[in-house]
């Protein structure tokens, strides 16, 4: 994959300060490849109900690192269509349980190292945690499906 500045493999928002970064970039710099609200079983869920076949046009509203866009390419699509820059909405996911579910012990490991090694990370995510559960009654995830008549 390759993102800013034509590096391979480098993360989206590698030249910014970690301090002002979105979010998910700083997530996905400490290690976090789920950026999802439902985890990757809703996602698979989702999919699955869609029914993808080859005379299906996707759209996608926020790729992130493109873990959706993968699932989604495998079922052939005659098109699929990424929008970038909709709000990113966390939910569950700095909780440790879905850490853990989503990136395996040893992602969410990785995730815990990175990010106790780097303290404008930690002090950052720690304060987006803080939002999280203080708005926990007003935040979910949605897993929308749309089906256009023929």
């Amino acid at each position: 994959m390759t993102h800013s500045g034509g590096r391979p493999d480098a993360l989206p928002g590698d030249k910014l300060d970690a301090s002002k970064m979105p979010g998910h970039w700083l997530l996905a710099r400490m290690g976090k490849r789920v950026l999802r609200p439902g985890g990757i079983e809703m996602t698979r869920r989702m999919l699955d109900s869609l029914s993808i076949s080859s005379s299906d046009t996707v759209v996608e509203l926020a790729p992130g690192m493109g873990a959706t866009a993968r699932l989604t390419l495998a079922f052939r699509p005659a098109a699929y269509i990424a929008v970038e820059r909709v709000p990113n909405a966390a939910m569950h996911l700095l909780e440790p349980w879905r850490v853990i579910s989503d990136e395996g012990i040893f992602g969410a490991a990785r995730i815990a190292m990175n990010v106790m090694r780097t303290p404008v990370a930690r002090h950052r995510i720690l304060a987006m945690r803080g939002v999280f559960k203080r708005y926990a009654k007003h935040l979910c995830a949605v897993s929308m499906t749309g089906h256009k008549p023929l």
